[in-house]
């Protein structure tokens, strides 16, 4: 279950990250509508709240929308969870700064925009509805970086013969974000902030898959399924895993079943499925990029499903050696890249 509508935001005065209690979303003045996955200030554009940052310097008119902080809120309902259920939010990504609350209590505090975040909701969604919180730092409150002694001091001399007004030590460094939004030859200074992934609730048995990787699958090494796990009570379960083509037309490797005892708590295990027949991923050059579904499922003695996640991936070997890239043992020219 996707949580996307009815969100609302509205913004507070700032305050620091690593304040104890920032629990202050009753002093919003005005709530607005909000679009998740997306952007505070593209909320703000689109209800003309601002002008188009990326036109002239309009990006002067909307600073002040990195120097508060921004709350986003909504109701979540759900249907009642069975005996032994469970429930967990998932954010798939939070640009950058964030703290999380369900029914008014801080469950999470998280700093960077690419790791997903699980929390485990199960006692708040037992009464079938429970209120959603997420306060935002605005992008005024990212990480600066800190500079020696000499540095400062070149900061300081070396910018009159840089003339550049990002610095000689750009705080863009210090975050793990686009780079560009920092300001760019051809890029305004405009710093995003939101909910700009998807919010998930997931239910599940009392089992729940809360990570998993793949790895292997070329070469002749079996494909390896890392599970990461949790769960309330000592429980055994079944485990099938399937490998299904999806961008292209051909047969599936048979199912892999294992048998699992898992501990009560977090535990990890790594699945290892047989490779043969596998069409490996291929640069567009050399052929079709062969994807697969990868699908895992868990099961319970008595047949009923426990978790299940899927995803998309594909299996290649990629070196770097002497300086020459090589993808599924062959040499290919690199024809550039670029982070900004």
């Amino acid at each position: 279950m996707v949580i996307e509508s009815v969100w609302h935001m509205g913004h507070v005065p700032r305050r620091p990250f690593d304040a104890p209690h920032v629990a202050d979303w009753p002093t919003v003045q005005e709530w607005l509508p909000a679009t998740v996955p997306g952007n505070v200030r593209s909320d703000l554009l689109a209800q003309g709240h601002i002008p188009d940052p990326t036109a002239g310097l309009n990006y002067r008119h909307s600073r002040w929308v990195e120097d508060v902080d921004w709350w986003y809120r909504r109701r979540v309902t759900l249907n009642p969870l069975p005996p032994e259920g469970r429930a967990f939010l998932i954010f798939h990504g939070i640009d950058y700064l964030s703290a999380i609350f369900v029914n008014g209590r801080e469950v999470a505090r998280h700093a960077g925009m690419f790791s997903r975040q699980t929390i485990e909701v199960t006692e708040a969604a037992r009464a079938g509805a429970f209120d959603l919180a997420v306060r935002l730092w605005g992008s005024g409150a990212l990480p600066r970086r800190r500079l020696s002694g000499l540095q400062k001091a070149w900061q300081f001399w070396g910018q009159k013969l840089y003339r550049s007004w990002v610095g000689i030590y750009p705080d863009r460094t210090a975050t793990l974000k686009c780079q560009m939004s920092f300001g760019w030859d051809f890029a305004p200074p405009v710093r995003a902030m939101g909910i700009w992934d998807d919010v998930e609730l997931r239910r599940t048995g009392p089992l729940a898959i809360r990570d998993w990787q793949i790895s292997g699958g070329t070469g002749g090494d079996p494909v390896a399924v890392t599970l990461w796990l949790n769960s309330a009570r000592p429980t055994p379960a079944q485990a099938e895993i399937t490998l299904i083509p999806a961008n292209f037309r051909g047969d599936s490797p048979p199912p892999a079943h294992f048998s699992l005892r898992l501990p009560a708590g977090q535990s990890r295990v790594t699945l290892r499925c047989p490779a043969s027949g596998l069409k490996p991923w291929q640069p567009w050059e050399r052929g079709l990029p062969h994807l697969y579904t990868a699908r895992v499922s868990l099961t319970g003695p008595d047949g009923r499903r426990l978790d299940s996640v899927d995803c998309r991936t594909g299996f290649r070997v990629a070196s770097w050696k002497d300086g020459q890239l090589s993808v599924n043992g062959r040499s290919i020219f690199a024809r550039g890249l670029n982070w900004v």
